[in-house]
């Protein structure tokens, strides 16, 4: 169970704080609820009980864990590219939903990767895929902000200057 002032990452929401864990009634039924404020001001209740939402709701890893997780990036596969455009948006947006960490990682690497051939050839990306793209990164560099203690912007050069070493 969590507890007020913990940090999670709740699904797509990104970073949140447990602002409160308080009974609310919605519907006419009262429920216990853990009140969460996302980085943008949202406020977002989960209902405690509820094993399906509390599931996206994970603990923000440590700066070591963190550390540890960007150094394994070389490790993690792009995700397979998916040439019909609509089934590839769906599986993106399933990834980002379900917002597990490696996932994301396979995500950017496989947009960069098609963004890179494409502009070889002189194209440009889907807006779909660059959507996905900004959304994954946003998710990931999100909590790695977080978990660093750094500003958002400092992140990518973060990430890329433990790479480099």
């Amino acid at each position: 169970m969590y507890k007020i002032g913990d940090t999670v990452v709740y699904g797509a929401n990104g970073v949140c704080e447990i602002r409160d864990i308080r009974e609310e009634k919605f519907a006419g039924q009262s429920a216990m609820y853990y009140i969460l404020s996302s980085e943008n001001s949202q406020t977002i209740y989960v209902p405690v009980e509820n094993e399906a939402l509390t599931a996206k709701m994970k603990r923000l890893l440590s700066k070591g864990e963190a550390l540890e997780f960007v150094r394994s990036f070389p490790k993690i596969k792009p995700v397979e590219w998916v040439n019909e455009g609509r089934k590839r948006n769906e599986l993106f947006k399933s990834i980002i939903l379900d917002a597990d960490r490696e996932s994301l990682v396979g995500v950017i690497k496989a947009i960069y990767e098609k963004r890179r051939e494409s502009a070889s050839q002189g194209r440009k990306l889907y807006l779909a895929d660059e959507n996905a793209f900004k959304r994954a990164e946003r998710m990931l560099y999100g909590e790695l902000s977080a978990a660093f203690g750094i500003p958002y912007d400092e992140v990518a050069p973060f990430i890329e200057k433990e790479l480099d070493a």
